[in-house]
């Protein structure tokens, strides 16, 4: 009984990651001229919010983009990307890709720092009108 507990969550952890992260992910040598490494973090986004959007980046994105793996969960997700997008181009597509799940301005904060690292959070705050 204990060996197939074992193999049932070896199984579960294999394709918990495997279900993130890309099939060509680590790019290939040739695949990774003008490709830029990425940190996306996801805070306070639902598990399924955020796969939905990893796959949007994958698949609906200009350029070439690889999804890696990931870490953390529904507080911080930090998942890795490459991708051939400048920052600039990043941050222009994952606002669109927030916008058109429904999201206002001024329920999201992306900030984009030096080095691929961007940060998406979801405000759950209120403000109060004065």
């Amino acid at each position: 009984m204990q060996i197939s507990r074992a193999l049932l969550a070896a199984s579960l952890a294999i394709l918990g990651t495997s279900a993130c992260a890309s099939q060509q992910y680590p790019p290939s040598a040739e695949q990774v001229t003008d490709l830029k490494p990425y940190t996306l973090t996801f805070r306070n986004f639902k598990a399924t919010e955020v796969l939905s959007f990893l796959s949007a980046i994958e698949h609906k994105f200009p350029g070439t983009n690889y999804v890696g793996d990931h870490e953390g969960g529904t507080t911080a997700w930090r998942q890795n990307l490459v991708s051939s997008l400048s920052s600039t181009e990043m941050h222009r597509e994952l606002y669109e890709v927030l916008l058109s799940a429904g999201y206002s301005e001024e329920d999201l904060r992306i900030t984009v720092r030096e080095q691929g690292q961007v940060e998406i959070v979801k405000l759950s705050l209120t403000r109060l009108n004065q």
